[in-house]
């Protein structure tokens, strides 16, 4: 989610970017929060720290949170220091606060990662068409939309139970809005 977060942010022109740092900051987000974080967990299983890649079982969530929570830390650091808006920046603070959030949650809770990344593309797309003028209602439907179907999909397949999936939307939803109002 966050790549197309990204995309969505240079796509509506949302705050004013060199186009050579949008593709970079695109490349860095999608090695640091996708690539990077994926090779880990194959490591992670082949090393039998976890027993499957859907990690299923709550207390084998740890060790792959704790490695997302770094990559998500590591590009909000890199690019805090790029010529990128405050609120580009905020969207990166909000997504580690959250992926933080979920680390700690997963001590009681097996809160919904999924629900986690789809409450912070509604709060992105919301930010967008409440806080910074973009005009089109279109993504925010959609993002919802996705939500929707990414909620029924972790109750549907039993991986979740409905409060987990709620919670998860919110802690997404909340992170992300609030890091952009802030910054």
């Amino acid at each position: 989610m966050p790549s197309l977060g990204v995309l969505l942010l240079g796509y509506f022109n949302a705050f004013p970017i060199i186009p050579q740092v949008f593709t970079q900051t695109l490349i860095i987000t999608f090695f640091g929060t996708y690539v990077f974080p994926g090779v880990l967990m194959v490591i992670l299983y082949l090393l039998g720290g976890i027993a499957d890649l859907e990690i299923k079982i709550r207390h084998e969530r740890n060790w792959p949170l704790i490695i997302s929570a770094f990559t998500y830390y590591a590009v909000y650091r890199i690019l805090s220091t790029w010529p990128l808006a405050p609120q580009f920046i905020g969207f990166f603070a909000g997504m580690s606060i959250s992926v933080f959030l979920a680390l700690i949650l997963n001590r009681w809770i097996k809160i919904s990662i999924h629900m986690i990344g789809a409450g912070g593309l509604v709060g992105l797309t919301l930010a967008l068409n409440t806080l910074f003028g973009v005009s089109s209602q279109w993504p925010l439907i959609g993002s919802i939309l996705l939500a929707g179907l990414i909620g029924s999909s972790r109750l549907y397949l039993g991986a979740h139970k409905a409060f987990e999936v709620y919670l998860g939307f919110s802690v997404g939803l909340c992170c992300i809005l609030m890091a952009m109002i802030l910054s």
